[in-house]
C-alpha cells in the first residue's frame, strides 16, 4: 500500500491510497487491477508533518465502584464537555466542563449518586461527539 498523492486545503485534508490486487477470474487466468481509496481528513494539525492525532477517550476501570477515569487524548486546548447519560432516555445526570492543555489528561468522575446500571459517557468539543458505554456497579 502507498500513498500515491496527497491533496491539503484549508478545510480538509485528502490523500489518495493505491492497492494493486491481483486475482484469478472465472477462466483461471490472472488479473491484477489498482483500487483508488480516497481517504479524507486524515490528519490533524500540520498536514506536513504527516503526524496522525487519535481522539478518544478511555474509561478506566469500566465496570466501575465508586468512581472512574477517563483518559482523553487528542483535544490539546479544547474545550471539553464530559456527560454522563441515562442509556434509556439520554438525559445528563452528571457533566463537566473544562479546557483541556496537554496532549493527554485524566479527569476523576465519582459515582455517587448513580445506581448500578449501563451509562454512556459522552465527550463534546468543537464538533467532536465520542460516546462510550460505562457499566457502574456498586459492591
Amino acid at each position: 500500500v502507498s500513498i500515491y498523492f496527497l491533496f491539503v486545503s484549508y478545510l480538509m485534508v485528502v490523500a489518495l491510497v493505491f492497492v494493486k490486487v491481483t486475482f484469478k477470474d472465472l477462466d483461471g487466468y490472472l488479473k491484477t487491477t489498482i483500487l483508488r481509496i480516497p481517504l479524507v481528513n486524515c490528519l490533524e494539525g500540520d498536514p506536513t508533518s504527516n503526524k496522525q492525532v487519535r481522539q478518544d477517550i478511555t474509561i478506566s476501570p469500566n465496570p466501575a465502584n465508586d468512581e472512574f477515569n477517563v483518559l482523553i487524548e487528542g483535544m490539546k486546548n479544547k474545550n471539553v464537555i464530559l456527560n454522563i447519560l441515562d442509556t434509556r432516555s439520554s438525559k445528563t445526570l452528571k457533566s463537566k466542563s473544562f479546557t483541556i492543555i496537554t496532549d493527554e489528561s485524566v479527569e476523576l468522575f465519582k459515582t455517587e449518586g448513580l445506581m448500578n446500571g449501563i451509562y454512556y459517557l459522552q465527550l463534546l468539543s468543537d464538533g467532536i461527539n465520542i460516546t462510550k458505554p460505562i457499566i457502574i456497579s456498586h459492591e
